[in-house]
């Protein structure tokens, strides 16, 4: 049985809640709080044992197998490190830092504390994602020349304080909904040789839109995010051979 620690007791957390619930081989321990008393909320609704008032309490309790790392983005970086340099194993809520540096600095963590980290992307491990890895990598639809993946929604009228449109959140549409076509394409074509992008700007100082072309030595991925608009969030995957096409909404969807 892997004993889990949540760290962060927002939305996201909750939905991780109940989702492990339905997992065999996984129990919620230990929630940790910068709130005790949210935190013993927490934890008697998902009935884990251990509530702690602050993270440094959890991550030294030595009541955990791994911790699952739920707060805002700006944190991810700081709390990921301290985790793992108390020993700890991490899954970490994307994305998993708010630049390059951050990551490395998260990497190189993991590393010399000899522990696991990964990016909690779920869309990797959904069964249509799975599907259609297979079918690019057995060559059902042959050599890939063209990949076009979007996700954008509205969200202009939301509170400029609030995490998508405030700058000191790490805000904008890229950390948020942009990583999804990104990690597509990194899945299925892997590290492009040149990346060109263009983006636009809200009134608060994030991006509020970005239009990305990744160029590969014979194919190319067309991804965009944004939040001043919808998108079909339909993805393309084009070959020599055949297409393959995910339903809207592609990052979750079951077609």
């Amino acid at each position: 049985m892997i004993k889990w620690g949540i760290v962060g007791a927002g939305n996201i957390a909750h939905s991780f809640s109940k989702d492990l619930a339905l997992v065999d081989g996984g129990q919620l321990v230990s929630v940790a709080s910068r709130s005790l008393e949210k935190a013993r909320t927490f934890a008697k609704e998902y009935g884990a044992p251990n509530a702690f008032g602050s993270y440094e309490e959890l991550f030294h309790s030595n009541t955990v197998d791994i911790i699952y790392l739920a707060t805002p983005h700006t944190s991810h970086a700081d709390l990921s490190i301290a985790a793992m340099k108390a020993g700890n194993a991490v899954l970490c809520e994307k994305p998993l830092g708010v630049n390059a540096s951050e990551v490395r600095a998260m990497v190189t963590a993991a590393k010399e504390n000899n522990v696991f980290l990964m990016e909690a992307l779920w869309s990797r491990f959904n069964p249509t994602i799975k599907k259609v890895k297979e079918l690019v990598d057995n060559g059902t639809i042959g050599d890939i020349g063209y990949l076009h993946s979007d996700f954008a929604f509205y969200a202009l009228d939301r509170d400029e304080n609030g995490r998508l449109l405030n700058p000191d959140l790490a805000g904008g549409s890229l950390l948020d909904i942009g990583i999804y076509p990104i990690f597509l394409a990194y899945l299925l074509l892997g590290m492009p040789k040149d990346i060109k992008a263009t983006a636009n700007f809200y009134k608060t100082g994030v991006e509020v839109q970005c239009s990305m072309i990744f160029n590969y030595d014979n194919a190319q991925a067309i991804l965009y995010s944004g939040l001043n608009s919808n998108s079909e969030k339909k993805s393309e995957i084009a070959g020599s051979k055949g297409t393959i096409f995910i339903h809207p909404r592609w990052h979750e969807t079951t077609g």
